[in-house]
């Protein structure tokens, strides 16, 4: 009966070192998680995007007209998903020439 306050202290310590080292370490390895998945998305856009550059590349190279060439990349990413990242084109000027949501062609691209 002696050491029964002993025990609950030690069961409560033991508690609360289990409970911050798991709570800390979560949020640490949500971090890690995040930041890897991000990497990732990037690598995959970056990937993507020089396909299309090479596609692109192709197609003038082979004489095909400027109009044509828009028309076919427009209808190759038009409806793709648009929440990691997505394909679009624009002009020197900023204006939106190919986009996957038809409503913002023609549009000016915001700097930020």
């Amino acid at each position: 009966m002696k050491k029964d306050l002993l025990y609950l202290l030690t069961f409560i310590s033991i508690l609360i070192i289990v409970f911050s080292t798991g709570y800390f370490s979560t949020n640490y390895l949500v971090d890690i998680s995040s930041q890897q998945f991000l990497k990732n998305q990037l690598a995959s856009s970056k990937r993507e995007a020089k396909e299309m550059a090479n596609f692109i590349a192709d197609r003038v190279e082979q004489g095909i007209p400027k109009q044509q060439i828009i028309y076919t990349i427009q209808n190759m990413i038009e409806g793709t998903d648009m929440e990691a990242g997505f394909i679009c084109m624009f002009d020197w000027s900023g204006k939106e020439i190919c986009h996957p949501d038809p409503r913002e062609i023609g549009k000016l691209v915001v700097q930020n």
